[in-house]
């Protein structure tokens, strides 16, 4: 299960870096190159001469070009995989009889449910098993200190390796500072996030013991 999650969760998220990187340094790169008049190596140079395209550039357009590519798009040409889900995307949307700002708002919504989800992925591999149960005894009603230590000093027991050298306050700090757990009322209690990280462990099928 792990595996599937590494190899096919997190192409997505690297899209999405993809392309907060092209919209942050498309300009600048932009001016850099037009910039340039010249380029050369030890005797040897090459001129850019305004507005001609060289036989090279030619053809790394050509290559870069997916099928079925979006004319005209801001982001520039798009990896062929990543144009193919483009115009999936698109034509889902043909069939939905909505306004503009309704299709935003449609998109809006599933790249916040995305962003959401691979933060959940990355969660789940950074976390011990035993933080995990400590979530949800939390979710179950809260935990006392009593818990906390219980489940912290079985986990050192089993897993010394790992715990023996924290303590219970470092071991509590992932989960906390993950915004999963709070105190409240002197019981650790799971946050809304904590509520909906542990949901979609279920959704996606996370739910046997994890090490740690």
């Amino acid at each position: 299960m792990d595996s599937l999650i590494e190899y096919g969760m997190w192409p997505l998220a690297a899209v999405i870096v993809a392309v907060f990187a092209m919209l942050i340094f498309r300009a600048p790169l932009s001016g850099l190159l037009n910039r340039t008049k010249r380029i050369g190596a030890g005797g040897q140079s090459i001129d850019f001469a305004d507005g001609q395209t060289t036989d090279l550039q030619q053809i790394q357009a050509q290559s870069a070009q997916p099928p079925n590519q979006i004319a005209n798009h801001p982001l520039g040409p798009a990896a062929a995989t990543v144009a193919e889900i483009e115009q999936q995307v698109i034509q889902r949307l043909s069939t939905v009889n909505e306004t503009t700002e309704a299709r935003q708002q449609r998109l809006i919504r599933a790249f916040a449910v995305t962003v959401l989800q691979r933060d959940f992925e990355a969660t789940y591999r950074i976390i011990f098993g035993s933080q995990l149960e400590m979530l949800l005894r939390a979710n179950a009603g809260g935990a006392d200190e009593n818990v906390a230590k219980s489940i912290f000093e079985n986990a050192k027991a089993t897993y010394p390796n790992i715990h023996s050298s924290a303590s219970i306050d470092d071991w509590l700090s992932y989960p906390t500072q993950a915004n999963l757990i709070e105190k409240q009322n002197g019981l650790f209690v799971t946050t809304p996030r904590g509520k909906e990280f542990l949901q979609y462990l279920v959704q996606v099928g996370l739910t046997a013991p994890k090490k740690g």
